[in-house]
């Protein structure tokens, strides 16, 4: 059942940490190992654990897979929040696609083959 306290205390010992290891401090950590190694991503040693997060980028946009992921999170952050209002989360949802647009426009992250 919803809104017990046996829910809250589910909520507050297990949902709320798991979403804050899961969306910031794994992200937050690879981040944090790709910059400091943002000289040395093509060699074996890091591509082989961590290629999947910036292969299909230019070198200087290894970190664009955090751009895609925090555009994902705010999808999810509007469908949790806005469910209620359909118009005003489409309304968002085009304003952040619109916005991702602009910034792929601007930047050209990826490998053009």
């Amino acid at each position: 059942m919803c809104y017990t306290e046996e829910y809250y205390l589910y909520l507050k010992l297990l949902i709320v940490p798991t979403l804050i290891f899961v969306g910031i401090i794994s992200p937050l950590f690879y981040i944090i190992k790709l910059f400091r190694n943002r000289n040395k991503l093509w060699t074996c040693h890091l591509r082989m654990p961590y290629g999947y997060l910036y292969v299909e980028y230019k070198n200087n946009y290894y970190y664009w897979e955090f751009v895609c992921f925090f555009v994902k999170s705010l999808f999810y952050l509007l469908e949790t929040l806005l469910i209620q209002d359909i118009k005003l989360m489409f309304l968002f949802a085009i304003l952040i696609l619109l916005i991702y647009l602009e910034l792929l426009n601007k930047h050209h992250p990826y490998i053009e083959k």
